[in-house]
């Protein structure tokens, strides 16, 4: 049985815990060489070329084969970008917003293209200071390209609407990160596990 890693995180850290996981996973050197090799099967199919194309080839993708799930109430999960491409080729992928904006960013970065993540405020609550929804952006022709592959209503290439967004670059990731590296046995996926603050492994 091939490994998977999902990690936990604590509700009180969510919205710094859940970017700088993200991005540690999305940008984690171990499963670097898995997801070119499934980027490039994605943008092969999808005849992309241009940076514009690449980026929707990803979307696209990641849109087609995981379906919306969300976390339990007050528990925040988030999977290893490798495991969840390794399930979305079973068919059996699921996950919420920061799990696609995860293996969205893990794709994209392994096409080369610059990444970001942003987060977005409910527009129905504009006092409030917690952010709902998260998602991935490309840079492309100049600008940025929203890949929100987590709302169906959401059109493509477009953000969800919100009353204020936070953006985190890559750059932003702390290094005092605590890797863990298991090899998986199915699919020659590298599936990670990662301490951020006050979270929780969970293998």
């Amino acid at each position: 049985m091939s490994a998977d890693v999902v990690v936990e995180l604590s509700s009180r850290d969510f919205q710094p815990a859940t970017c700088t996981a993200v991005l540690a996973l999305a940008y984690n050197p171990r499963s670097t060489p898995v997801m070119e090799r499934l980027a490039g099967k994605i943008v092969r199919e999808a005849e992309a070329s241009t940076r514009r194309e690449l980026a929707l080839a990803v979307y696209d993708w990641v849109r087609a084969r995981v379906r919306y799930r969300r976390d339990p109430h007050e528990r925040e999960f988030l999977r290893a970008p490798a495991g969840l491409a390794a399930a979305a080729l079973r068919g059996e992928a699921a996950g919420d917003c920061d799990d696609h904006a995860c293996l969205v960013m893990a794709l994209a970065a392994a096409l080369g293209l610059p990444t970001r993540l942003v987060l977005t405020r409910d527009r129905n609550r504009p006092r409030s200071r917690s952010y709902h929804h998260i998602h991935t952006e490309a840079e492309v022709d100049g600008g940025w390209l929203p890949l929100d592959s987590s709302m169906d209503w959401v059109p493509r290439g477009t953000r969800a609407p919100g009353s204020a967004r936070v953006v985190v670059y890559p750059a932003d990731l702390p290094d005092e990160l605590l890797f863990l590296g298991r090899e998986d046995e199915g699919l020659g996926f590298v599936s990670t596990a990662i301490r951020v603050g006050g979270g929780i492994v969970a293998a």
